[in-house]
């Protein structure tokens, strides 16, 4: 039997949770992205030792939010067809 996938694969009460899910996250998600960003870039301006520039903290920060965007994009498909 072939494997369902996507939006074929969940049932309607999972496509419902799962909206629910991400609705009560977005905004936890942009005060922790506001938050981590503004504290990285004042780490760097008193950082003496040069850590978080040698370590690239910020643009690491980036690269995961991003992923972060990609991956609710990807779900984007799903709650709309439910």
């Amino acid at each position: 039997a072939p494997r369902l996938r996507g939006p074929d694969a969940l049932r309607p009460v999972q496509l419902a949770e799962l909206d629910a899910a991400v609705a009560e996250m977005l905004p936890l998600l942009r005060v922790a992205a506001t938050g981590l960003s503004g504290w990285i870039c004042l780490s760097r301006d008193f950082d003496e030792a040069g850590v978080v520039q040698r370590e690239e903290a910020l643009q690491q920060v980036i690269y995961e939010l991003c992923g972060v965007l990609a991956s609710l994009e990807g779900l984007r498909p799903l709650l709309i067809c439910g």
